[in-house]
């Protein structure tokens, strides 16, 4: 018999390669307004969790987010977390 399927992220050594503290964390703040924008850069913006004018939310660091902010970068300001 076969043992079941086992999450990933329940084995302590992989979660620590993904999610260890070498991990960077991107600071990104909404400057300009979404008033007028397309769908998908309104789209991008509530997936990124930012909801208002002036208003910072933080994200890891990775290749999904980088796209994200790629996509509004016009309405954004982002630095890198201490």
């Amino acid at each position: 018999m076969r043992p079941g399927p086992v999450s990933v992220l329940s084995n302590p050594s992989y979660t620590l390669k993904i999610y260890g503290s070498t991990m960077a964390t991107l600071r990104i703040t909404q400057t300009k307004s979404i008033i007028g924008a397309p769908p998908r850069q309104r789209r991008s913006m509530e997936a990124l969790g930012i909801r208002r004018m002036h208003q910072t939310v933080q994200h890891d660091d990775s290749p999904q987010i980088r796209g994200m902010i790629d996509r509004v970068r016009h309405l954004v300001n982002v630095e890198e977390a201490k």
